[in-house]
This record gives structure tokens, C-alpha cells and sequence, in this order.
């Protein structure tokens, strides 16, 4: 094997890692009025070490969190939530 094979290798396989351990969870977020709770909520949880992306439907009440999973858990992200005075559960 060339030494530029092993070098893709390797990386497909990191990546293949990395697709495994992402997580995408909805969380149910009370309190919000306005697009300024929603641009707070999602700037908080992207804060998050791990966090790869947080999108929040107003109308729903709700967020959706993809993450690493082996570098944050669903505690963390309703803490973040918490954290900027709104009540966060799992949905």
C-alpha cells in the first residue's frame, strides 16, 4: 500500500468515527417570544464543546442539537439553556 493510500484510509475512517459518534436530539425550550430568544438559545448552545449545529423553532418551542457524543451530553445542553433564563427539557 502506497503511503497515499494509507493516508485516505486513515481518513475515511475518521471520518466514518466521526459520523458514528454524532448525535442529533430535540430538546423542548419554554419561555421563548421572539427571534432574538431564538438567536440567544442557538448562539448558547453552539457554545458547547461538541455542539456541531443548534437550530430553534420558535413556533415549536423546540431545538434541535446535533453533537458529538462523546464530547457533550443532553445534561450540558439543557444547562447551556438554562443557563440564559429558559426552562429546557428533553422533547
Amino acid at each position: 500500500m502506497t503511503a497515499l493510500r494509507c493516508i485516505i484510509s486513515i481518513e475515511a475512517a475518521k471520518q466514518e468515527r466521526q459520523k458514528q459518534m454524532k448525535t442529533k436530539i430535540e430538546l423542548k425550550v419554554e419561555g421563548m417570544t421572539c427571534s432574538g430568544c431564538v438567536r440567544s438559545v442557538e448562539k448558547k448552545l453552539s457554545t458547547v464543546t461538541g455542539v456541531d449545529s443548534a437550530r430553534v423553532d420558535l413556533g415549536a418551542g423546540k431545538a434541535t442539537v446535533e453533537y458529538d457524543d462523546s464530547r457533550a451530553q443532553a445534561a450540558q445542553l439543557i444547562a447551556a439553556v438554562e443557563q440564559i433564563g429558559f426552562h429546557a427539557s428533553l422533547a
